[in-house]
Formats: C-alpha cells, structure tokens, sequence
C-alpha cells in the first residue's frame, strides 16, 4: 500500500492527485492542521500548475523548442505530438504559435516494446518506468519483456542502459 493510499485510508484525504511523492488535494485549514499533526507540510500550489491534460500539439519547430516548454512528451508521429500539460503549459504553447488540439475520442496508445534484462530484478526495474508488462519470459540470455510504453518512458529506458525494441503496432491501431 503507497503512503497516498494510507493518508487517504486513515485520514479520510481524498487526493486530486498523486505525482511522484506529492499528493495534490483540495483542502481547508482543518484539513491541513490534520496534516501537520502527522508531520506533513501542506503548500498550497495553483491547479493550473498541477493538473495535467493529454493533447496532440501540431509539429512546429523542432522537438528541442517544444520540450522548453516544460511538457512530457508522450508520443512522437508524424505532423504531430501527443503531450501531457498543465493548463498553464498550454496557455504557453498558445502564446508560442503552437496549435494544440483536444484528443477527443482519439485515445493515445503505446508502442508495443520487446526489452530483454539479464537479471529478474529488472522485470520490477523496467516495470517502474511506466511500462505497462504484458509478459515476462524466461530466455537463454535472461528475461524477455514485452510491453507497452509511450516515448518519454522509453526515453528513459534507453537512457537508463536498456535497449528497447519497439513492435509493430497490432492490427487496427491508427497513429
């Protein structure tokens, strides 16, 4: 169980979100009081800085100018990129000529990833980077992987030392 669980269980905190080791609420002085008595320090923070939409963002300049801005990149395609933003990253990109698009029903979808580990401690390790496992298989030379991630998550893998092989998309998906 993570801690924003155990606050949310015993102290009858109802998070608005759970980034990292933040846990975002929306709260009172007698909430806050509650807080401090169990040693945390509540802050109180803008949610236009906190909250976050998933959008597509039509390719203008190149990836460098639009990371600047402070977005996550979630997927990189062709003519487009799929981000998550704040309400006030978005207010940005506006100011910055982008053209930022609502998904809509277009419901972004992962790569399909093929990732081999040597260890079986780094199924958990790889699985901590945000990828979503569908399998784990033991191999010759270790474990074999296969999952779903976005881009910003294979980002990380390769820059944490894994190689990641991305799959062609199942039949039916759309980019």
């Amino acid at each position: 169980m993570t801690e924003a669980s155990l606050v949310e269980q015993q102290l009858k905190i109802r998070p608005a979100l759970v980034r990292d080791r933040s846990l975002y609420y929306y709260g009172n002085e007698e909430t806050n009081e509650l807080l401090r008595k169990y040693g945390y320090e509540p802050m109180q923070m803008n949610p236009e800085d906190v909250l976050t939409r998933v959008v597509r963002v039509i390719h203008k300049g190149d990836e460098e100018d639009l990371s600047k801005t402070g977005v996550t990149i979630l997927l990189r395609e062709h003519g487009y990129w799929t981000v998550r933003a704040t309400l006030t990253q978005m207010r940005l990109l506006g100011r910055l000529g982008y053209q930022v698009e609502e998904l809509g029903r277009r419901e972004p979808r992962p790569r399909q990833v093929r990732i081999v580990v040597s260890k079986r401690e780094q199924v958990a390790e790889v699985g901590a980077h945000r990828v979503d496992i569908y399998s784990a298989a033991k191999s010759e030379t270790g474990y074999v992987i296969l999952g779903g991630a976005f881009d910003d998550s294979i980002d990380e893998l390769r820059a944490a030392g894994f190689k990641v092989e991305i799959l062609a998309d199942p039949p039916g998906v759309k980019r």
